[in-house]
């Protein structure tokens, strides 16, 4: 009911697997896979919700005990996830249109989110380490953030307001580092590299500080 020429398809190999696809709109295409032909996956969760026009989806789990969320709501946003590692959590949420969002976990127990909310912005984050978290959240137009994590207990955060922004964090190695980036005007660009040991990093770029 109210959907027309939608595509989904769900790949289970393995285990206590469970995945679940909402569609709701016109030509949205869901992929998703929880193991993959002599790859075996356990005890992973998976749920895709498409509101729209021609948004896409991708999730792979190759890896045990994951947990992926996706909710698009607009038209033609992009949303992957690819979790290979060991109890890692992926939430994807995009609202707006031409937003894309990357989220590749290789290590064991990463959290990682994306919330995108405008038109033509781009996310992504990489963690290849263990137990880090990483959060990008993108209001307005044409924002560009990226994230890699390969060492192990890092946080990071970028938040980005108003239009044009460019960031990024890498955590290249070490353990406990901590690295923020708050962007609330226009035209921005900030980076932030670590890979030491307990280092804490923060950049806060424009005047507009109440939208925190």
């Amino acid at each position: 009911y109210g959907a027309a020429h939608n595509e989904a398809s769900i790949v289970q190999v393995g285990y206590d697997n469970e995945a679940a696809t909402k569609q709701v709109g016109t030509k949205n295409v869901t992929k998703t896979w929880l193991g993959f032909r002599r790859t075996s996956a356990s005890d992973n969760d998976a749920w895709v919700t498409q509101r729209g026009y021609d948004n896409f989806s991708k999730v792979k789990q190759f890896g045990d005990v994951h947990v992926a969320s996706v909710t698009q709501e607009g038209a033609h946003n992009i949303a992957t996830v690819k979790a290979s590692g060991y109890l890692g959590s992926a939430v994807i949420v995009q609202e707006g249109a031409k937003n894309e969002a990357n989220v590749t976990q290789s290590g064991d127990r990463n959290g990682a989110s994306v919330v995108q909310t405008g038109y033509f912005n781009n996310a992504d984050i990489d963690q290849g380490g263990h137990d880090n978290v990483a959060a990008i959240g993108q209001n307005g137009y044409s924002h560009d953030a990226d994230i890699l994590q390969n060492g192990n207990d890092g946080t990071a955060y970028i938040t980005q307001y108003c239009d044009n922004n460019t960031a990024f964090i890498n955590q290249w190695a070490g353990t406990g580092n901590v690295a923020s980036i708050m962007q609330t005007d226009y035209f921005n660009d900030a980076g932030i590299n670590q890979s030491g040991y307990m280092n804490t990093a923060v950049i806060a770029q424009g005047s507009n500080h109440g939208a925190y």
